[in-house]
């Protein structure tokens, strides 16, 4: 059997598989051959004759078959496009929130980075050395700085609660001293491996995580490594729907005294009126003729004060 018969019988089955939609639609057959011309050629006899008189009744149509790489190419872009056309500076930056704490313990760091989309990196570092307030800041934005280029940022916010790192980095103070004009240098040469780098003076209440970060750093053993999952305790570890409270007879009468004073009583969170004791106190005042509010005597048990003589 020749190319172009196999081509025919390869059309042929396919519309005999997929007749109803051969008969709704309009069919595109893409080849190289001539079967167009073939198949309505009147001089066609045997098997080809036959198959064109059973493919005449569908409205099918014969293309030339395109570059088969330019096809493809094409396809790809039209399910993969481009990832991003945005220009950079349309970016959302990275933000990243630093503080430093000092005490009588030791010195720490901590940091928190959040992305764009959500995502939030928190860390915490001991300084193995002795620190001043000044240089635990500016080694938490260092240490901050040094995070984001290892994540990879290339827009990032820094803010920090320091006014002398905010300042100094912006140019309204001068480092006059040499350990501060190092690490500013420091940080003006971290800060240029971004795009775009901006440093912000927040206060102290806004910078709430860091400032928790640093102060676990700061008391934390400097040779132990730790991990500490935030758990969620949902509901409390007791339960006060079977608890009872007992009224005493002078809590009963001080909240009589307020009563008539005030109204109804006040009670605390703590104290709640035994239905069983307000009941016993009620049955006893009405055995009294006169004033029902007078509560009645406390009786003694019956075996006080004696002696053990008949």
């Amino acid at each position: 059997m020749s190319v172009i018969s196999l081509f025919a019988l390869a059309i042929v089955t396919a519309a005999r598989k997929l007749r109803p939609y051969f008969q709704s639609h309009p069919i595109v057959v893409l080849t190289s051959l001539p079967l167009r011309t073939i198949l309505h050629s009147p001089t066609q006899s045997g098997r080809l004759a036959k198959w064109a008189i059973e493919l005449s009744e569908f409205d099918l149509e014969f293309r030339a078959r395109t570059s088969l790489k330019s096809q493809v190419l094409a396809d790809f872009l039209i399910e993969l496009p481009l990832a991003s056309t945005e220009p950079t500076d349309q970016i959302q930056p990275w933000v990243l929130q630093v503080d430093g704490a000092s005490s009588k313990h030791g010195s720490g760091v901590g940091t928190r980075l959040t992305s764009p989309t959500g995502e939030v990196l928190e860390q915490s570092f001991r300084l193995a050395f002795n620190a001043s307030n000044n240089k635990v800041e500016y080694e938490s934005l260092l240490a901050g700085l040094r995070l984001a280029v290892g994540v990879g940022v290339q827009n990032l916010h820094a803010h920090c609660d320091s006014q002398l790192v905010a300042n100094q980095y912006s140019g309204d103070y001068e480092a006059k001293d040499a350990r501060m004009e190092a690490y500013l240098n420091l940080v003006q040469e971290l800060a240029g491996k971004f795009e775009k780098f901006e440093l912000t003076r927040i206060p102290r209440a806004e910078n709430s995580a860091a400032d928790a970060l640093a102060a676990l750093a700061s008391t934390s053993e400097v040779t132990v490594a730790r991990i500490i999952p935030v758990e969620i305790i949902s509901q409390p570890s007791i339960r006060l729907d079977g608890i009872s409270f007992v009224t005493t007879r002078a809590m009963r009468r001080r909240l009589d005294a307020q009563s008539a004073e005030n109204g109804p009583p006040q009670l605390g969170d703590d104290e709640e009126i035994s239905d069983e004791v307000h009941s016993t106190e009620s049955v006893e005042n009405q055995s009294l003729p006169g004033n029902h509010n007078v509560p009645s005597p406390v009786q003694p048990p019956h075996d006080w004060g004696q002696t053990g003589e008949n």
